[in-house]
């Protein structure tokens, strides 16, 4: 058996978490990509064991940590589709009229929520 030891080993580079193969994947030169959309409601951080082979068979395993940034991507959602309310007319200024309540999915920044009145009695 003849070994050339000039010519360099190949490396196949695969994602070892199966659960993951469907979500990422990764090339002959190790550059990892998302297959799936990410979702950071869903799922925050990612984590994989990517295993390297050599053209000699020799492996060699690492972990890749993927965490995943939340964008803005959720609008508010108002607690009921109707708020209703009741006034005196001779309820003075500054009087509480009603409390109308939103959330978001999003997080820090992206869920924080501005109130308007856009439309009512001109």
């Amino acid at each position: 058996i003849v070994v050339n030891l000039t010519t360099p080993a190949v490396v196949t580079y695969s994602i070892a978490t199966e659960s993951l193969v469907s979500q990422f994947s990764i090339d002959h030169s190790g550059i990892v990509t998302v297959l799936k959309q990410l979702d950071y409601e869903r799922t925050q951080a990612y984590g994989m064991s990517v295993k390297a082979v050599d053209s000699f068979g020799r492996e060699a395993y690492t972990f890749l940590s993927v965490s995943v940034y939340d964008v803005n991507d959720n609008a508010p959602i108002f607690e009921a589709p109707l708020y209703t309310a009741a006034l005196n007319e001779t309820s003075g200024f500054g009087t509480s009229v009603a409390v109308v309540k939103a959330t978001d999915m999003d997080t820090a920044s992206n869920a924080e929520i501005e109130y308007d009145i856009v439309d009512g009695n001109e």
